[in-house]
Formats: C-alpha cells, structure tokens, sequence
C-alpha cells in the first residue's frame, strides 16, 4: 500500500478519488449545503467574529473578538465585544476560549434586556488549568429587539488563542450567532399572543378586523 505523508499543505487542483468516491466534490458540496442551510434557517441573520489577540483577559471584562468575519445586520461592536439584537427571534450562539495556565476561569454568555442581565449559558475549566486547552459554549435563547449578547469573564483568565498563527487567515475560536427561527411575536405569533391573552382575559377569542367573530352574537349574525 502506498502512503503519502507531509507535514504542510496539500493543494488538490483535480479530483481527490477515494475508492470510486470524488471525496474533494463531495466535501465541497456538503459545505454547500451547510451554509445554505444555516443561511435558510437563521433568515439571513448571522455574525462571527474572531481575535488574533494573544493577551491575556481578566475577571471584571467582556471577551471581546475583535475582527469580524461577517455580520449580516452590522450589530456586533469589535470595541465592546457586544452583539445587538436587530431582528428577535430564537438563536444559537457559540463562542471559544483558551486556559491561561494554573488559572480557573468562570465566563458567562449574558443577554442583557434594559437593565436585567440574565446568564444564559456558562462556561468554565474546572480543575483542568493546563496552559492553552481549549473550551466551547454553544446554546440556544430567545432574543427581543434590542437585546445584547456578550461574553463575560466573571472570575479569573483566559486568553481567545494559544499564539499568533503564520497565517492570519486561520482563527482558533469565535464568537458567533444565528437565528434558526423567527420571533413569535412577529407576523403571525403576534396575532396567535393576541388571541391566547385575549381567550385567558376574557374567555373567547378576539375579532381581528375584517374577519368575522368565531363566536354567534345575540341576533345570530356575525359580529
């Protein structure tokens, strides 16, 4: 059997055949697939943000990824770290970060509605304070317009990558967000809030104007 071993890059300009299988059309098309799909799911509404920033972070901070790779609605600030919710819906939000050695560090994913701050996912390496090991948070909330997502270091550090890559076009981790469903009190949840508060106030649905009350009125005739 022959066997190929490299330690770089390997550019594939033709086809890269695995038994009868093309495995460079295939993965490529997979990632197509992907991307449309978490485009259709999440309405057009996603941001991603990374740090070439090898600093070490403090309790007392927001984790701030600082370079963007997109944002749909131009509503993350690389300065603060803040992600504005301009179109509510339900999301799913993902972020990455790396252990500063010795150091337990304890980081929050908070969104911040007026003055209440509710933490929605946390995240923390435990025992595990090996230098550079990496950690994950990923989960899914329910956001208003005009809601901020940040990350939140509440105690000890922690760094957003390991070194300074050769290639700048590699990133470690990100800060990231979709919306995979629209708000239910948009469009048709508005009406369906209406009428489920309506129902539980008074005891029979609301008449929407224009359409005729599901319920008789005393003549017999619609309402």
């Amino acid at each position: 059997m022959d066997t190929i071993t490299t330690t770089g890059n390997v550019d594939i300009s033709g086809s890269l055949m695995v038994e009868d299988v093309n495995v460079k059309d295939t993965l490529s098309s997979v990632q197509t697939q992907v991307d449309a799909l978490i485009n259709f799911t999440g309405g057009g509404v996603n941001f991603r943000a990374y740090s070439l920033s090898t600093d070490t972070i403090n309790s007392g901070y927001n984790l701030i990824y600082d370079n963007e790779d997109y944002d749909t609605e131009n509503s993350y600030d690389t300065s603060t770290g803040i992600y504005t919710i301009v179109i509510g819906g339900t999301y799913v939000f993902s972020l990455g970060w790396y252990v500063v050695n010795g150091q337990t560090a304890v980081i929050n994913l908070i969104r911040k509605r007026g003055a209440t701050e509710t933490i929605l996912q946390q995240s923390t390496n435990g025992t595990n304070t090996d230098n550079n090991i990496d950690f994950f948070l990923t989960t899914i909330a329910e956001c208003e317009t005009g809601d901020e997502v940040y990350a939140y270091l509440e105690s000890g550090s922690c760094r957003l990558i390991p070194f300074t890559p050769a290639d700048t076009s590699y990133t470690f981790t990100s800060f990231s967000g979709s919306r995979i469903s629209t708000d239910r009190t948009t469009k048709h949840g508005a009406r369906n809030k209406y009428y489920f508060q309506a129902k539980a106030k008074y005891g029979f649905p609301p008449c929407v104007f224009g359409e005729a009350s599901p319920w008789p009125s005393p003549t017999g005739g619609p309402w």
